[in-house]
């Protein structure tokens, strides 16, 4: 019987990239039929995931005042 396995691992921003630009790279890569088979996703449209975590983001900064700028830019 086939199985899979998965972790889940931070992403921080590449250092020669913006935030968007590291996170529409990922998640291309993600999204490629050939490299990880199929995809799912809950709440959310896989092909502007990217932008959805971004605006998710500063939705919780303006609500809360707090800004989160270390740590992981997505898991």
């Amino acid at each position: 019987m086939p199985t899979a396995t998965t972790y889940i691992r931070p992403y921080k921003k590449a250092a020669d990239k913006s935030a968007i630009q590291t996170m529409e790279e990922r998640f291309a890569y993600g999204l490629n039929p050939e490299k990880l088979g199929a995809v799912s996703s809950y709440l959310c449209d896989p092909a502007t995931a990217h932008a959805e975590f971004l605006l998710t983001k500063s939705q919780y900064q303006a609500e809360t005042g707090r800004a989160v700028e270390r740590g992981a830019l997505f898991f």
